[in-house]
């Protein structure tokens, strides 16, 4: 149960860092934009694989918190207009992935 806790209170001290990190004007590179993602697939994974395999509706929605990342990405590489709405999709995902992995 610790460890457990411990993982947890990591993965959402990532969360805000990197989110953090995303709104700040220094970093305006991919590559903070690429580690968001990946930590939204992992929330998605660590959400996905915990819940019973009769928990179809909840697995669904944990599959398509990263299914908006996804989107978020690909509105990214779309072009320059679209920046601030995939950023704020994937906040979205991010938040939400959270709040699944953490209260559900």
């Amino acid at each position: 149960m610790d460890v457990l806790l411990i993982m947890f209170i990591a993965i959402v001290i990532a969360a805000v860092i990197l989110q953090i990190l995303l709104y700040s004007k220094k970093a305006e590179n991919s590559t903070i934009f690429i580690l968001n993602l990946v930590l939204i697939l992992v929330i998605s994974f660590i959400t996905f694989t915990g819940l019973p395999t009769n928990y179809t509706m909840q697995r669904i929605i944990a599959v398509a918190w990263s299914a908006l990342g996804v989107i978020a990405l690909l509105l990214k590489s779309k072009g320059a207009n679209s920046i601030g709405t995939s950023k704020i999709l994937l906040t979205i995902a991010m938040v939400g992935g959270l709040i699944q992995m953490i209260f559900i």
